[in-house]
């Protein structure tokens, strides 16, 4: 049972790292700071800091404002 445990942990580990990297590309591709991007989302600035840098990953509601913030879909944070 542990190595199943590490398995899911280390999955949810990589999709954290994929989708704060995705969410910076997008972030940076419309040339805004994180703090532009926190107002623009009324999501704090701390957070978006440690969802790019893959320590901790947005829930559903903070991926619908980060989408509806840099008009695009939800789904693109979860696309390679």
């Amino acid at each position: 049972m542990g190595n199943i445990h590490k398995m899911t942990q280390s999955n949810n580990d990589k999709l954290t790292q994929s989708v704060g990297k995705k969410l910076r590309q997008i972030r940076e591709s419309y040339s805004l700071t994180t703090s532009e991007l926190a107002e623009r989302s009324k999501i704090v600035e701390t957070d978006i800091i440690e969802f790019e840098n893959g320590k901790k990953r947005p829930n559903a509601d903070q991926i619908i404002h980060l989408s509806q913030a840099l008009n695009v879909t939800p789904s693109i944070f979860f696309i390679e």
